[in-house]
């Protein structure tokens, strides 16, 4: 199995910021979802040309994100470093599920089909609280699908991290030897919002 997922940008114009392809890496060890990032496949350089949404739509981003997306039989891994030029704004707290507290946060969004119309939405704060919804016809949430999913984030010096794994099981599509998906990454840094 080969997974290849397109990077898209949201809101941001193609043209300014061609849709990178980012190639997932095949995990031959088993991933602890801990947020200490510790296994291999995520020690090598991560994904970092991020743009910015707000307040300076395609400008660079204040503070630095790497991500990596690794992947087994069972379903696709996401880890990312959130960096901070000073730890001390960075902002948890901890919330019931679905539930948006004023907080830092990490989005990943995953279109399993590459509709560009349909994702799914895997959201983690740094002190490990989670939201994850649906998105349809390009422009509606469902937040009342629960998937099953683990998560977990931990705050270190000079960032914090967060480890995601789903299940093939939660994300709709049909049987290929080479997926190509969507998938979209946000960080919503409280301090400067």
């Amino acid at each position: 199995m080969i997974i290849l997922v397109l990077c898209s940008i949201a809101f941001v114009s193609a043209k300014e910021h061609p849709i990178p392809i980012i190639n997932a890496v095949r995990a031959d060890e088993e991933i602890t979802v801990d947020g200490y990032l510790s296994e291999s496949v995520w020690q090598g350089q991560g994904y970092s040309a991020l743009v910015q949404k707000e307040p300076v739509e395609g400008a660079m981003p204040t503070e630095e994100t790497s991500v990596w997306i690794a992947y087994s039989e069972q379903g696709i891994f996401v880890a990312a470093k959130c960096y901070y030029s000073d730890s001390s704004s960075c902002t948890g707290g901890i919330a019931r599920r679905d539930e948006m507290v004023q907080s830092d946060w990490f989005w990943f969004w995953i279109d399993p089909n590459k509709s560009g119309h349909s994702a799914f939405g895997f959201v983690v704060n740094p002190d490990g609280s989670i939201i994850d919804r649906k998105l349809y016809q390009d422009i509606y949430f469902d937040d009342s699908w629960d998937g099953v999913w683990e998560a977990a984030a931990k705050k270190h010096k000079d960032y914090w991290a967060v480890e995601i794994f789903i299940p093939f099981t939660q994300l709709r599509f049909s049987k290929k030897d080479e997926y190509v998906m969507g998938v979209n990454f946000e960080r919503y840094i409280l301090c400067k919002a």
